[in-house]
């Protein structure tokens, strides 16, 4: 029997693959010739376990709890939830530019670091103020420092031309004003545009650059304490935080979401998706029972955090959106306590002196701040003061320029003063001009006032401060020394561990029912929320706008029609306005700023049948009522 015999080469090759195959079920790798032996690569975690940091627990309540009762929050209350699906602590932020991602002029967040004045000086932004620009789809908006602002643009290689539109009317300091005019000026001079690695720069028609800019590197989502600024109440609007309370969240990088809602500590689960979010409404609570007022606002800021679906982080402020686009949650990065060895505050005992409360009528007030843009308070200018007087129904004063009359009501606390008021007709320096108006504008959204002892404090629907005021000092009435108070110790009463079901991932669109319902409905303009006032719209016939399946636009202004084009991508609105009539309306007409809000417009959605219209850089909302199918 004849026998073919395989080459010797053959053979060794042979045997070398077959050991190959035995040592991978084995784990290890053959020693090749002249080499030593190789280790297979260590075996990857199971998919979704991360290792992370244990998150600290959140601080205590901000208000002083009452004893242990059952809450009346509608939460699950449990021992901390455990994460079915961690996120890692590398998932992308929106807003954050990474080293290695490529910035361009559109989609970038970017604060100005200097900017071209009227000499041809280069003047550095000034420290603590913040001006930024975002260029987007034809729009750019941003903060000049004091006021936010909007307008459009044009960009075709490197050439970039800006046409500045409306803004808010804030006044600021001075130099905040000052800064604010130039930045405005400088950036409506833009004719190029640069950008090396993170800086951006125009250059007006002379070459000269107009403004700098660098990219607005944001917080990042996880690790940060986010201090809530306002919440969605339930019934369409944004509420601003009460004051005396605090509430907080904190996203860990283990998946869990925790904080203070203001009364109670919770915590929860969370999932995020590029900028998509899922939060678990099995929300943990402790049970402690706080003021009527906190427990409302508690219950309404943890039904809906599970609404919402997306988020976004721009610079220190954090925004949280349901499906729809509607703000659910805004947050600002808490500063970080004092780094560790320095001394701790003091506690000092003191004794409260009780002084006479004065009247809110027939006292003469001195305005002591105005509520500014960033939300804080502000004195009034140097040189100027502002003055209220309360009485027979009517409140006069001088608002730092000319005197103002305006009629009032007042109940209990409830105090409203219907604007515009009348004023005599002086001329003034703008920055006096600018702030007058705001005075004014603030007037016409106060709801509510408080007095305690020469201080009185004006305040709007959201609770927000509009004004504050002192008076001529009462008398002293004796001391009173307070005693000290009992510490009280919370309960938290124990149960049984709930763990959520695994969250699916949310992908945020507007339903084509949205869609649909916005064309072909004649919509009423009802109300109008900025930064300084709240405004009901009397005569809402006359302000009416019908968008078209064809992108049309019809815009009733009063005693104007006005006709347009719009855009819509998911949630966002667009809208261009074009041939007018131009008809003379009646004084106290509200036409300009219907037209400036339409054109300001940025985002849209329909809650309980009504159609919300949100502007450029949050400079207003304006709501609308649905007046059946146009005709």
């Amino acid at each position: 029997m004849k026998h073919t015999w395989m080459p010797k080469a053959t053979l060794i090759v042979a045997l070398v693959l077959v050991a190959a195959l035995l040592a991978a079920c084995s784990g290890n790798l053959p020693r090749l010739p002249g080499g030593p032996a190789t280790k297979a690569p260590s075996p990857m975690p199971p998919a979704g376990k991360v290792t992370a940091v244990p998150t600290k627990a959140p601080a205590g309540p901000t208000v002083a709890a009452k004893a242990a009762v059952t809450t009346t929050v509608p939460v699950t209350t449990t021992a901390p939830v455990t994460a079915t699906k961690p996120m890692t602590a590398t998932a992308p932020v929106t807003g954050t530019i990474a080293a290695t991602t490529t910035v361009s002029l559109e989609g970038t967040p970017w604060q100005m670091v200097s900017y071209l004045d009227s000499k041809g000086q280069t003047v550095q932004a000034l420290p603590g103020t913040e001006v930024t620009a975002m260029f987007q789809d034809g729009r750019v908006a941003g903060k000049d420092g004091c006021n936010q602002y909007a307008g459009a643009y044009k960009v075709t290689g490197n050439v970039l031309t800006i046409k500045l539109g409306p803004s808010t009317m804030m006044a600021c300091e001075p130099q905040i004003m000052t800064q604010a005019q130039g930045y405005a000026a400088a950036l409506s001079s833009s004719a190029t545009y640069q950008i090396t690695g993170k800086q951006l720069k125009i250059t007006n028609g002379g070459g000269k650059v107009a403004v700098t800019y660098t990219v607005l590197e944001s917080t990042p989502l996880v690790g940060t304490t986010w201090q809530a600024t306002s919440y969605n109440n339930g019934r369409g609007g944004a509420q601003s935080i009460a004051t005396g309370t605090e509430i907080t969240a904190i996203f860990g990088a283990d998946g869990t979401l925790s904080g203070s809602a203001g009364c109670n500590n919770y915590a929860t689960t969370y999932q995020v998706i590029t900028s998509t979010m899922k939060i678990s409404p099995a929300i943990a609570a402790t049970m402690m029972m706080c003021p009527d007022p906190v427990m409302q606002q508690e219950t309404a800021y943890l039904t809906a955090l599970p609404t919402a679906t997306t988020y976004r982080i721009e610079s220190t402020r954090l925004e949280l959106r349901d499906a729809k686009g509607a703000l659910q949650a805004s947050y600002e990065a808490k500063t970080p306590p004092p780094a560790a060895g320095q001394a701790p505050t003091k506690t000092v005992t003191t004794t409260a002196v009780t002084t006479a409360t004065l009247p809110l009528e027939g006292t003469p007030w001195k305005l002591a701040s105005l509520l500014s843009a960033k939300g804080g308070a502000f004195p009034p200018l140097p040189g100027t003061e502002i003055t209220a007087l309360f009485q027979g129904g009517k409140v006069t004063g001088n608002a730092g320029c000319n005197s103002y009359s305006a009629p009032y009501k007042m109940s209990v606390d409830k105090l409203t003063i219907t604007t515009p008021a009348a004023t005599t007709r002086k001329a003034c320096p703008q920055p006096t001009t600018q702030q007058e108006m705001a005075y004014l504008a603030a007037l016409g959204s106060v709801t509510n006032y408080k007095i305690d002892g020469d201080k009185l404090e004006l305040r709007n629907a959201a609770g927000n401060l509009v004004a504050s005021y002192t008076g001529p000092k009462p008398a002293a009435a004796a001391p009173v020394v307070l005693a000290p108070a009992k510490p009280v110790t919370p309960t938290v009463a124990p149960a049984a561990p709930v763990v959520p079901a695994p969250a699916k991932p949310v992908t945020p669109t507007v339903a084509p029912a949205a869609k649909a319902q916005l064309t072909n409905t004649l919509w009423k303009w009802v109300r109008f929320v900025s930064p300084v006032e709240v405004k009901e719209i009397d005569n809402s016939d006359k302000y009416t706008v019908v968008f078209q399946t064809d992108g049309k636009v019809n815009i009733t202004a009063d005693c104007n029609k006005v006709g347009g084009t719009y855009k819509t991508v998911g949630s966002r609105i667009q809208i261009q306005l074009g041939p007018s009539t131009m008809a003379a309306c009646p004084p106290g007409s509200m036409a300009d700023q219907f037209l400036i809000g339409l054109s300001g417009a940025a985002l849209y959605f329909m809650d309980d049948g009504n159609l919300y219209i949100e502007m450029f850089a949050d400079s207003g909302v304006m709501k609308f009522a649905n007046g059946g199918p146009a005709k």
